[in-house]
């Protein structure tokens, strides 16, 4: 019959119709797959595009905003269900930042992976926006379900609890146990136990730790000098020198002049240092060696404090 079919209305080999017909069966079955799956694949590309518009940098941040918030419209007509995904609810939190109480939930049915994956970067964006109770109530929220944590999720948990000054004994006991738990020192742990120590006016237990943090940082940066920094180990020399007095503060340029990007990033966690240490060191009244750390930073070009944390 399919043979005398082909030939009577076709003119095509009976093989070539068969095969017609199975490519029409599976089309009819994969159309109704395909239409469900757009819509959701759709919204995801409208959240990547809205936290692409949010790192627009040649575009004032109002307009950022508001082209994000357009987009993350568009996500939910095109897939309702798209704002129950995390993806969507990090987009959100930097655009209208979301409660506590809307995320913290959310956050406590995903898997451990999936929580530390969305929680910290959500952490850390609320920390940028100076929310740090915000910031250090996520954290909380994570470490609790993490039994066996890591030196690092220790150190960001403390970290977050010294901003938020909250539970600082039990911040320093995290800090404590992450410095055990490594085979050598870290400068950035050291840095949070100074810290935490400071917000517990333990200022003079605090200074020694930060002393310890910003000579460890800058023997091991020295120690990987390489002319891809884009400066000479004598400028480098120079920008790391520690502000022992006020001519030690001077420096012959500042952060804007350097090039290579993970330089400056390096250079802005030192200045983080730099900062916890003046302010140590007022605390301490030693007013005149806090001075000169100030000056250090203003002349490297770290001149907004509010921003080094």
């Amino acid at each position: 019959m399919v043979s005398k079919f082909t030939k009577n209305y076709f003119g095509l080999s009976e093989w070539l119709v068969v095969r017609l017909w199975v490519v029409f069966y599976i089309a009819l079955v994969a159309y109704p797959c395909l239409m469900a799956y757009w819509p959701v694949e759709q919204a995801k590309m409208y959240v990547a595009a809205a936290e692409n518009a949010l790192n627009k940098a040649t575009q004032p941040e109002d307009e950022r905003f508001q082209e994000a918030r357009k987009l993350l419209a568009k996500a939910r007509e095109s897939d309702p269900a798209i704002v129950n995904t995390f993806d969507y609810l990090r987009v959100l939190d930097q655009v209208d930042p979301l409660p506590l109480a809307q995320l913290l939930p959310a956050l406590k049915y995903l898997s451990p992976n999936s929580r530390r994956s969305v929680g910290y970067p959500l952490a850390e964006d609320a920390m940028k926006r100076k929310e740090f109770e915000k910031s250090y109530q996520i954290l909380s929220m994570i470490s609790s379900f993490e039994a066996d944590k890591t030196p690092e999720e220790r150190n960001r948990l403390a970290y977050g609890a010294a901003l938020a000054k909250k539970d600082l004994r039990l911040a320093l006991k995290e800090v404590d146990l992450a410095l055990s738990d490594l085979d050598r020192e870290v400068p950035g742990i050291l840095d949070t136990k100074a810290w935490v120590l400071h917000e517990l006016h333990k200022d003079e237990e605090a200074l020694v730790w930060i002393d310890r943090a910003i000579s460890l940082f800058q023997t091991d940066l020295l120690e990987i000098y390489s002319p891809r920094f884009e400066i000479t180990k004598e400028q480098l020399e120079e920008f790391l020198r520690s502000p022992d007095s006020s001519e030690d503060s001077k420096c012959s340029f500042t952060i804007s002049d350097v090039k290579n990007e993970q330089l400056v990033k390096i250079f802005q966690e030192l200045a983080v240092y730099q900062y916890h240490r003046a302010e140590i060191l007022s605390s301490l009244k030693q007013s005149e060696k806090a001075d000169w750390a100030f000056d250090w930073l203003e002349n490297r070009g770290f001149n907004k404090f509010s921003e080094l944390f």
